[in-house]
């Protein structure tokens, strides 16, 4: 019994699914979460080279994949995407993942316009464009499910990352106002909002005593892992949250569980924990 309530629950086969930053590393557990459970899965992403080692990794674990080069932050590239993936994977279009972002550690009184709309372009507007272009599509097809990535900035100051933290604000904001325009439609619209990971785009920025206090203010005492935000993302594209749209699911080992004081950091596994996608 449990395995066929599994897999009409969570199973996601005949689906495609549009990972955006799908080369990245939290982008590339999205894609291997969705793969798992039965969808075929297209990577997006500006570097050709890190999105065909994704591809080959993917299909390595028997899973359906392909890639299209692309910017998120141009609407001609994401049309072109649109319809790559349609002549490439052979079948509409039922799960996007937005994914991509980027960001600068940078005093704010220091921060130059072009520094600004930098950040911004490619945070905000990775995501406002492909909802746009992916939107339309599932509109057209009355179903599908878009997957949002905020962050835990968007509603806890984190320092010297003002761009970063306000557009992924604008990005929570969005995500609600799509989940309202568009449930009409049958489109599901909601983000995950992950704590501290470590990636590409911010692995400098939590070496040293930023880090340890990073570390010492999460419950869990420690960072995250890729695969442990898989959970959250296959849940928001799964029929499981067939009445789940709005939503912004924090998935940040417990840093908005932050007690008077401090503590060192420790390991923060216990029996039983850790969920991996292998």
């Amino acid at each position: 019994m449990l395995p066929d309530y599994l897999s009409k629950t969570f199973g996601l086969n005949g689906r495609l699914a549009v990972v955006i930053g799908g080369n990245g590393a939290l982008g590339g557990a999205a894609a291997r979460a969705l793969g798992r459970a039965g969808a075929a899965v297209l990577i997006v992403g500006r570097n050709e080279e890190t999105c065909r080692a994704r591809v080959k990794e993917l299909r390595k674990a028997r899973i359906a994949a392909d890639f299209c080069a692309g910017d998120a932050t141009k609407g001609g590239d994401m049309e072109a995407v649109l319809r790559c993936a349609l002549k490439k994977m052979g079948k509409g279009v039922d799960i996007l993942v937005n994914a991509a972002g980027s960001m600068v550690r940078k005093p704010f009184l220091d921060l130059t316009s072009d520094e600004w709309s930098r950040v911004v372009s490619a945070t905000l507007d990775a995501v406002r464009i492909p909802c746009q272009v992916f939107g339309r599509h599932m509109k057209e097809r009355g179903s599908g499910a878009i997957v949002n990535f905020s962050s835990m900035g968007a509603r806890m100051p984190l320092a010297e990352s003002v761009p970063y933290s306000c557009a992924k604000a604008a990005v929570d904001n969005l995500t609600r106002q799509l989940a309202w325009e568009l449930a009409p439609h049958g489109v599901r619209v909601n983000a995950i909002a992950p704590g501290f990971f470590p990636a590409a785009q911010n692995r400098e920025a939590l070496k040293g005593e930023r880090g340890r206090q990073i570390r010492g203010n999460t419950a869990l005492g420690r960072y995250g892992e890729p695969d442990e935000i898989a959970s959250a993302i296959l849940f928001l594209a799964a029929p499981a949250s067939t009445f789940v749209t709005g939503a912004i699911i924090e998935v940040h080992g417990g840093f908005n569980a932050v007690c008077l004081g401090f503590r060192e950091p420790f390991n923060g596994r216990v029996q039983g924990s850790g969920f991996r996608v292998q």
